[in-house]
C-alpha cells in the first residue's frame, strides 16, 4: 500500500514537467520563420544597382545641361548689356545732331547776309547805312544763336590746311608763307560738336616753281 502511494505522487510531478515543457516551446511566426531562413543576402560594398547608376548618369546629364544653359545666358545678358549701350549711344547722337539738317539750311541764309553786308561796306552809301548795320547785327545774332545749339565757325585764315575741315579751291604759289597753309578763304566752314557741317572752301600755298628749281639745282660755282 505505501509503494502504490509514493507512485501516485510521482505521476503528477512528471505531469508538472510535461507542462512545463510545452509552456517553453511557442508555435513559429512568419517573421521567425524569414529569420530562420536566413535573411537576403546584402550587396557588396562595391556593387550598385542598376537603377542607382541610370540616376547617377541622369544626374551627371542634367548638370551638363544647367551649365550649357547658365552660360548661354551669361552671353545673352552680355549681348543684351552691350546692345542697351549701343543703342544709348545711338539716340544720345541722334539728340545731339537733331539740329543739323536746320542748320545747314541756316547756313546759306546767313552767308547770304554777309555777302550783302561785305558789298555794301565796299561800297558806302549814306542811304543805306542804317539797312547795313541791322543786317549786320542780324548776322551777329545769328551767330550767336549757331553758338548756343554748338555751331561754331571753322579756323582756316592763316591755318595749316587739314582736309577734313577745308577744302581746296585753289592753289597760290608764294614764298610769303609756308607749304600747305591756307592764305585765302572762299566760304566759311561750320563745325557742329565734332561733325563738320560744311568745310571752309580755302587757298593754299605752295612753293613757287623757280625756288624749287633753285633748290633741287644748287647753282654751280
Amino acid at each position: 500500500m505505501e509503494q502504490e502511494d509514493k507512485t501516485t505522487q510521482a505521476e503528477p510531478a512528471e505531469e508538472q514537467t510535461e507542462e512545463s515543457t510545452g509552456q517553453g516551446e511557442q508555435p513559429a511566426t512568419g517573421e521567425t520563420r524569414q529569420e530562420a531562413e536566413g535573411a537576403a543576402p546584402q550587396d557588396a560594398p562595391g556593387d550598385q544597382p542598376e537603377g542607382a547608376t541610370s540616376a547617377d548618369a541622369a544626374l551627371e546629364e542634367a548638370k551638363g545641361r544647367a551649365a550649357d544653359n547658365w552660360d548661354k545666358f551669361i552671353r545673352l545678358q552680355a549681348e543684351f548689356e552691350n546692345y542697351k549701350k549701343r543703342i544709348h549711344k545711338e539716340q544720345s547722337e541722334s539728340l545731339k545732331y537733331a539740329q543739323l539738317p536746320v542748320l545747314r539750311e541756316m547756313v546759306g541764309i546767313l552767308d547770304n547776309f554777309e555777302r550783302a553786308v561785305e558789298h555794301a561796306k565796299a561800297n558806302p552809301t549814306p542811304d543805306l547805312e542804317g539797312m547795313i548795320s541791322g543786317i549786320d547785327m542780324v548776322v551777329q545774332q545769328m551767330v550767336s544763336a549757331f553758338e548756343k545749339f554748338g555751331m561754331t565757325r571753322i579756323k582756316a585764315q592763316g591755318q595749316p590746311f587739314d582736309p577734313t575741315l577745308h577744302e581746296a579751291m585753289s592753289i597760290k604759289e608764294t614764298d610769303e608763307v609756308p607749304e600747305n597753309q591756307v592764305v585765302e578763304e572762299f566760304q566759311t566752314g561750320y563745325i557742329l560738336h565734332d561733325r563738320v557741317v560744311r568745310p571752309a572752301m580755302v587757298v593754299v600755298s605752295k612753293k613757287p616753281a623757280a625756288n624749287t628749281d633753285a633748290a633741287d639745282n644748287p647753282s654751280e660755282g
